[in-house]
């Protein structure tokens, strides 16, 4: 038991720190300027973390309670993944429909032609994932539609993201029918595709 215990956690504090370097280079936008490069740093970064795991297996080793310690940490990592995998599952139906419905007249209020550049980035970066952030600035693909009223109609939870079915009027009274689905990013959940289902007059 305490040999399965040692090698667990060598495995997740390794895939934990690899995980987390991975994370980092994204949102630093780092640019490996090719393949080679790209599998070389990998490598060090995994030989890196499994060194910085044996070190610390190592310390934990000179403890008294190590076996309980490292079993508390693969608990704390595999809840860690596990909550990056599943993450619309830890929330309620209501709390994820409220999230959606501030992040859609978040995004719409783009269409304010009196907002500054600095407003129109601030407002798009914060309820729009980084890459679908970035193109809509980049090429001012700003939504055209002005809504009325919204109403949820349903939210369907799928691994790491979800989609919610919203129907909303706009001032011309036309009735339209959007897929919305949402990610977490940066400790919110934001856009990540937007799909027109009808539209009726």
């Amino acid at each position: 038991m305490a040999n399965m215990i040692r090698k667990s956690f060598l495995l997740l504090f390794s895939a934990f720190l690899f995980y987390i370097f991975s994370k980092l280079s994204y949102r630093l936008n780092a640019d490996f300027g090719s393949l080679s490069i790209f599998i070389l740093i990998m490598t060090a970064v995994i030989a890196a973390a499994i060194w910085i795991a044996l070190q610390l297996d190592k310390r934990l080793a000179a403890r008294r309670f190590h076996i309980l310690i490292k079993a508390i940490v693969n608990s704390l990592i595999l809840l860690f993944f596990i909550y990056q995998l599943f993450t619309p599952y830890f929330y309620t139906d209501k709390y994820l429909q409220n999230a959606g419905l501030e992040q859609i007249e978040t995004y719409y209020q783009l269409s304010n032609k009196e907002l500054t550049d600095q407003e129109r980035s601030r407002m798009a970066e914060s309820s729009l994932v980084e890459d679908m952030a970035f193109a809509t600035l980049s090429t001012n693909h700003d939504p055209k539609q002005r809504f009325i009223d919204v109403k949820p109609m349903d939210l369907q939870r799928s691994y790491y993201h979800y989609d919610m079915i919203v129907e909303w009027k706009q001032k011309n009274a036309q009735t339209n029918v959007y897929q919305y689905t949402f990610a977490r990013e940066k400790g919110k959940f934001k856009i990540k595709g937007i799909t027109q289902l009808e539209a009726e007059e």
